[in-house]
């Protein structure tokens, strides 16, 4: 190889070199960057029932928010869990309900109505329930409501919404459960205790539909 070709190898080279650099660097600088989103995350476990303050939320970075996740504090404080979050957890707007007023009146939307109910703990899920959890109503009749003098179970109401829970007083067996319902609502529940039993059901705390009507279980003699 020559002496000149030599020499304008030594300088080309490392001109291409640097042109290939900031080629790459322009490449890299021109991608797109994610771009991080703030959420709200729980400080430690919680559980259902409880009321949230400042010392329970802080803000976090995601790169992608889920449906429901809040991202502001204000929208969390004072709302009260209805389900139990693990430390670090996204806080979601459809685990939580407001604080409860002291008159349910101005918590009930319109066209609804407050009905309490008397319970044991095996027909009250063991009292573990809170406001906010939403429950199906389940009515068992004796044999002289059912088909054929039968003994039966079946649905009557499905996606109930708690709205007050009191576990039963020392001594006592039953305790209270105030749910929401519309006026219809109310008159099969009424009935349904009149002519037999009732019991509660826990839905999942994400589950919000309605349950489909269940077949009627007959006890046979």
């Amino acid at each position: 190889m020559s002496i000149g070709r030599r020499s304008w190898l030594r300088v080309v080279l490392p001109l291409l070199a640097a042109v290939i650099v900031v080629a790459a660097f322009l490449i890299v600088s021109r991608a797109p960057v994610a771009r991080l989103q703030h959420v709200l995350v729980t400080t430690q476990a919680l559980a259902a029932g409880t009321v949230l303050t400042a010392a329970d939320v802080s803000e976090a970075t995601t790169p992608t928010l889920a449906v429901g996740d809040l991202t502001a504090v204000q929208n969390a404080i004072g709302q009260t869990l209805t389900v139990p979050l693990a430390a670090g957890e996204h806080i979601r707007q459809e685990d939580l309900v407001p604080p409860l007023s002291a008159a349910l009146t101005q918590e009930l939307p319109v066209g609804e109505r407050a009905v309490t109910v008397s319970l044991t703990a095996v027909a009250a899920v063991g009292f573990q329930l809170v406001p906010g959890n939403r429950v199906d109503v389940i009515a068992t009749f004796g044999a002289s409501s059912g088909p054929k003098n039968a003994p039966l179970s079946d649905l009557v109401l499905s996606n109930v919404l708690i709205l007050r829970v009191a576990a039963p007083a020392t001594g006592a067996t039953n305790g209270l459960i105030t749910l929401e319902l519309t006026p219809t609502q109310v008159a099969t529940l009424e009935l349904s205790q009149q002519l037999g039993s009732i019991t509660l059901a826990l839905r999942p705390a994400r589950d919000h539909v309605p349950a489909s009507a269940l077949q009627e279980v007959t006890v046979l003699p």
